[in-house]
């Protein structure tokens, strides 16, 4: 079972966003939270080997997943029109 680990400061990040979407985000974390094989829900990244992204509405949620340590990094999330460019390739 994959466990959660954040390379962001959740609670800054969702304070901009709606709280309607926040709690999509928060439900989505706690799906992700445990889960036996992520890679069935969350879709990988273009051009990017380990990254791997979901879908909230208009936001974007980007994750690293470390298969051997069975954690699931999240990197950041953001609205579609800024998190490409945030992350860093």
């Amino acid at each position: 079972m994959y466990q959660l680990k954040y390379a962001i400061n959740l609670e800054k990040v969702l304070k901009y966003i709606p709280k309607e979407d926040q709690n999509k985000i928060r439900a989505f974390l706690d799906t992700l939270n445990g889960i036996k094989n992520p890679f069935s829900i969350l879709k990988k990244m273009q051009g990017d080997g380990d990254l791997y992204k979901y879908r909230v509405g208009n936001y974007r949620m980007v994750c690293k997943v470390h298969k051997k340590e069975l954690i699931i990094l999240i990197v950041d999330i953001a609205d579609r029109k800024h998190i490409y460019k945030r992350i860093k390739r």
